[in-house]
């Protein structure tokens, strides 16, 4: 069965809160949704009418949230400094992500000792979906296309797009994550549902990835 990437700060940082900006381009509103933080610097867009997702929603979803920033930054485990999710349906509803509707996920992760040690430009694609445990495990695992490394002045990262075929919960998703010089932050933006629904619906979603966008100089 599909499920959520836990990372080695522990599933509890992934059930509770969320902090969200959703701003309405001036003069542009109907154009586009826009999914971000200033203060952590990047953003993205959806198509209009796409729905925020609440607090609870995330919850059920087992994503990650910003409830436990606090006590997870204390103990210097990796914490979610942001996260957004938006979809065209108020309700994902079962099996969640991996069900008929089009979505896209916002993740900034300031990074503790332990991840951030251990991360890599091949470790980046397991952040969400943990593509090489689904592989490891015997589910079949397709990419949509070769991995690419990504560069923007001092940021590093990779762009990847996978189908995991695990029945009821195959999921088909797009991914670009980048890090930090430091390696100490990382940023994400990821899109993708059922295989079906991501065929269908893959050029929207595409628009969105491109409009992904990290402000931070990354040094």
């Amino acid at each position: 069965m599909l499920s959520v990437r836990q990372r080695a700060g522990g599933a509890g940082r992934y059930s509770a809160g969320l902090v969200v900006l959703a701003l309405a381009l001036a003069g542009c509103a109907t154009s586009a949704t826009y999914l971000g933080s200033p203060q952590q610097d990047f953003y993205f867009k959806v198509p209009p009418g796409w729905h925020v997702y609440d607090t609870k929603s995330l919850q059920s979803l087992g994503l990650p949230s910003t409830s436990q920033a606090a006590q997870l930054q204390a103990q210097g485990s990796t914490y979610p400094a942001f996260a957004s999710l938006a979809s065209p349906v108020r309700g994902l509803g079962k099996p969640g992500l991996a069900g008929d509707h089009p979505w896209a996920l916002g993740l900034v992760l300031n990074l503790g000792g332990q991840d951030q040690a251990g991360i890599s430009l091949s470790t980046l694609q397991d952040e969400i979906f943990n593509v090489d445990s689904a592989s490891q495990s015997g589910v079949p695992v397709i990419p949509l296309f070769r991995p690419k490394v990504v560069v923007k002045g001092a940021l590093r990262g990779t762009l990847v797009g996978y189908v995991i075929d695990a029945g009821a919960t195959s999921i088909a998703f797009e991914q670009e994550a980048l890090v930090n010089t430091p390696t100490n932050k990382l940023w994400l933006l990821a899109t993708g549902c059922s295989p079906a629904c991501f065929l269908a619906h893959r050029l929207q979603l595409q628009r969105v990835m491109e409009t992904f966008t990290v402000t931070a100089d990354g040094a």
